[in-house]
């Protein structure tokens, strides 16, 4: 229905809806498509997700840093991962969207016109899938990868999930050990579900051993000692 009223409004204004006016205008347009606006359940579902067509593609926050990332261009990357973020660039960079995963959301429709949407959808998805792999398969070809190197199920898995796709980085055990983010660790005590307890009673029971040479509760005399000393 969304797509049949952009069109037809676009064709006749020669551009998509912008000002609240406009928008109103086109809100009305699927009211007036109807031949009983408050009996059909599926054109008061497109009036809900009008604002869907108003909303220019966009990619989120995370995404937009993976793609900045250094790790991006880098011909010596071997993680799965970031070639696999690099083929997703150069996907976004020529499409403009990102691969469609193939599900539709739940609507009101009839079991075939639903039934002929998802299978347009399912078709789209295996056609970006494919893309992605022919770009895939060549940035490992530049790396002198093999082209089996990432398996399709890993592939097919990330392009299901290129919408939420997200990259955390975390210092290492040691670098924790050695420099803690302490104004971090202070914030943790505000939060009632934080672990932050559990962070700092292994801090103790590890400088406890370190001084002991043993763990709290292996002595009786030394264990006193653990609450004196944190």
């Amino acid at each position: 229905l969304l797509l049949q009223i952009m069109q037809k409004y676009e064709k006749e204004n020669m551009h998509k809806p912008e000002t609240i006016e406009e928008k109103d205008t086109f809100r009305a347009e699927i009211k007036k498509a109807a031949r009983n606006y408050s009996k059909e359940l599926n054109f008061y579902e497109a009036v809900n997700n009008a604002y869907k067509c108003f909303q220019p593609p966009t990619i989120s926050f995370e995404l937009e840093e993976i793609f900045q990332d250094t790790k991006i261009e880098n011909k010596e990357e071997t993680s799965a991962f970031w070639i696999l973020n690099a083929a997703l660039k150069q996907f976004y960079e020529k499409n403009k969207l990102l691969p469609i995963n193939g599900k539709i959301p739940d609507m009101t429709a009839d079991t075939d016109s639903y039934l002929r949407l998802q299978k347009i959808y399912q078709n789209k998805a295996k056609e970006d899938y494919l893309e992605m792999k022919n770009l895939t398969e060549n940035i490992l070809k530049e790396r002198n990868l093999s082209t089996e190197y990432i398996s399709e199920e890993y592939l097919r898995t990330y392009c299901e999930n290129t919408q939420t796709i997200q990259f955390f980085r975390f210092k290492t055990p040691k670098e924790e050990f050695h420099h803690p983010e302490k104004d971090d660790i202070g914030s943790e005590f505000y939060d009632q579900e934080s672990l932050i307890a559990w962070y700092i009673i292994i801090r103790a029971v590890l400088k406890y051993q370190t001084k002991y040479l043993k763990l709290p509760g292996e002595n009786i005399e030394h264990s006193k000692y653990l609450d004196l000393e944190f």
